[in-house]
């Protein structure tokens, strides 16, 4: 019982009511002369209302609160992964438009795009997928990237996922350079 929430409790408490109601009627039934349920169901009321109105009424109630609760949770769910996913490419996105360029060492860019690359690979589309598998390839074998192609990629995604209007065409940013001093 420790892993239930306080509405499965409830739910459960509810039932076994409607249970131990409906075997209570039962036994009453079997001992009264009138033991036809027909007959019973139509004349036994509680101040005027039926019994089995009563039942039937209490469990489309409680089948209907079930299943409200299950599509609710349903919907809550992929929420909030939708949310986690988006959290993360927006992190990668600003790390890949931003963070990697204003790094001077490359041991520095190496070790934020890794970060990144695994980001990708576990939130991002096929898509990205495979641009970043590209990424890695052009970077083992001739030490040279492009990000412009996995950067839209991932701004279109996103900008889909908050309902913005498609952009199209390559990130643009101004990077100031750093004056040297003698």
């Amino acid at each position: 019982m420790k892993n239930l929430k306080a509405h499965h409790v409830a739910l459960i408490v509810f039932i076994t009511f409607i249970v131990c109601l409906a075997a209570y009627q039962a036994i009453i039934m079997l001992w009264t002369a009138e033991g036809c349920i027909l007959k019973y169901a139509k004349n036994t009321t509680i101040m005027g209302v039926d019994y089995l109105k009563i039942i039937v009424t209490v469990i489309l109630a409680a089948v209907g609160w079930v299943i409200a609760h299950y599509f609710t949770d349903r919907r809550q769910a992929s929420a909030k992964r939708r949310d986690i996913v988006t959290e993360h490419l927006v992190k990668a996105y600003r790390v890949l438009a931003y963070d990697i360029q204003q790094l001077e060492s490359p041991l520095e860019r190496l070790e934020k795009l890794q970060v990144v690359i695994c980001d990708i690979q576990l939130f991002g589309s096929v898509e990205q997928i495979e641009l970043v598998k590209d990424l890695i390839s052009g970077l083992v074998n001739s030490g040279d990237f492009s990000l412009d192609p996995l950067i839209n990629s991932l701004r279109g995604d996103l900008r889909k996922q908050l309902n913005l209007s498609v952009v199209s065409g390559n990130v643009k940013w101004v990077r100031p350079e750093a004056s040297t001093k003698q």
